[in-house]
């Protein structure tokens, strides 16, 4: 507390020195220091000022600093004392009003896939987070306390993940967890965390992949409900006319959640899953699927791949063997079609992809890292900014922090205003239908 008073005293009596000078200096233009008759500019000496009938006096033992005492007309008086009255009064408003973070840190743990399959998405889930804490501290930390960010790579494996989780939990001695990226297939730390009764809140994994057959109450996600994406799709093409799919993806948890979901809907709006086809994530060689898929002639076939070698291997030998198939799948596909090696792949492909609220986030996050806000981003923005809220309110306690989560509303880049469900999860927000072309892709139709 002595030293905070010190602070504020030694502030206070720079602003008056400081304010005081410039005053005299907007008034006279310049002063000129007349040496004595040794040639020195001792305390107490007179200034000569090129402006007509001033003099100044310099003082050099006000507030331990400069003063100056002047000899002039009573109107200059009253201009110099309002400036300086105004430049104080501003200056120590924001002495007052300065918000300092001090303290020991508190940790945030980020367990993100910055190398393997999945580390386009961790990569934007580690710079939704970074961008988050940097604002909050900016802004003067959580109640005047630093936030720390603790990053692990999960590397895109189950076994890796769960390695990484277990030490931001029992070295890092982290408060919560944003991660780990792709939940959902890596699901190995979820049940390690409720046993430690750790939040942790995933970006980029669906919910309902998660809470599959267990239900876990310290696990929470910020990404989009696939089962609703999945049921959208179904509507979608029972619409369009498009009755009889086949599926052919990666055996996954993931994409079991999405076909499970989309089945179901599909019954209930008359379209029919013809067949099922499950490849391994390093299987290259598809033309016996694409050879008995064309034999069934789907009106859609539906792909969910997890790595970049599936999917440039299928669209290939696609090409060779049934080039007029139509294909369908979610935003998953999108982090592959604007690389090398696509070009003339994707005729007749679309996907299902989330619709991005608009509002400055991209913006900042472009400021911040040079590049768009792709996939998850806007999600593990989300994610700290709710984890962050809940700490503000209720301390860094878990189970407080999980009531905080599940019982109140959340302002979000992502979603709007929302408030997570009895999974765990946010329901909300809208899918368009895109079009995938040589070097991106455009939006075709909104669902409602």
């Amino acid at each position: 507390m002595l030293r905070k008073e010190s602070s504020l005293w030694g502030s206070f009596c720079f602003i008056i020195r400081t304010a005081w000078i410039w005053a005299c200096g907007v008034c006279s233009n310049m002063l000129a220091l007349a040496p004595n008759e040794a040639g020195a500019t001792p305390a107490g000496s007179t200034l000569k000022n090129p402006i007509q009938g001033w003099d100044f006096l310099v003082e050099l033992d006000f507030l331990g600093g400069v003063y100056i005492h002047y000899m002039m007309n009573q109107t200059t008086k009253y201009i110099i004392w309002l400036v300086v009255i105004v430049v104080v009064v501003w200056g120590f408003y924001n002495v007052l009003n300065k918000k300092e973070v001090s303290g020991e840190p508190i940790k945030i743990g980020g367990a993100f896939a910055l190398t393997g399959i999945a580390s386009t998405w961790g990569e934007a889930d580690r710079n939704g987070v970074t961008l988050a804490i940097e604002e909050i501290n900016k802004a003067g930390g959580i109640n005047g306390t630093p936030l720390e960010l603790i990053v692990e790579n999960t590397f895109g494996e189950n076994t890796k993940t769960l390695t990484a989780v277990s030490k931001l939990v029992e070295i890092d001695k982290v408060i919560a967890i944003v991660g780990a990226t792709w939940l959902d297939s890596y699901q190995s730390p979820v049940p390690f965390v409720e046993d430690k009764k750790l939040i942790m809140v995933t970006p980029s994994a669906s919910i309902t992949a998660i809470q599959n057959p267990r239900k876990y109450d310290f696990t929470f996600s910020t990404w989009y409900r696939s089962d609703q994406e999945s049921e959208e799709l179904a509507s979608y093409l029972a619409k369009a006319g498009k009755n009889k799919v086949v599926f052919i993806g990666t055996v996954d948890p993931f994409w079991k959640d999405v076909i499970d979901h989309f089945k179901k809907r599909a019954q209930e709006v008359g379209v029919v899953v013809i067949e099922e086809f499950y490849v391994n994530p390093d299987q290259s060689d598809f033309r016996t699927l694409i050879s008995r898929t064309k034999q069934i002639s789907p009106d859609v076939v539906i792909v969910g791949f997890a790595t970049e070698s599936n999917w440039l291997g299928f669209l290939k030998q696609r090409q060779e063997i049934y080039p007029q198939s139509t294909l369908y799948s979610t935003e998953s596909i999108e982090e592959f079609i604007t690389k090398e090696g696509y070009e003339g792949l994707l005729a007749n492909t679309y996907f299902i992809a989330p619709k991005a609220l608009e509002n400055d986030f991209p913006q900042r996050y472009k400021d911040r890292f040079n590049t768009d806000a792709l996939f998850s981003a806007s999600n593990a923005y989300d994610a700290t900014k709710m984890i962050l809220k809940a700490i503000s309110v209720v301390g860094t306690d878990s189970e407080k922090i999980r009531e905080y989560l599940k019982n109140n509303e959340f302002e979000t880049v992502t979603f709007g205003t929302v408030r997570f469900d009895d999974f765990g999860g946010i329901g909300g927000g809208g899918f368009v239908i895109k079009k995938a072309k040589d070097g991106g892709a455009e939006i075709v139709e909104e669902l409602k």
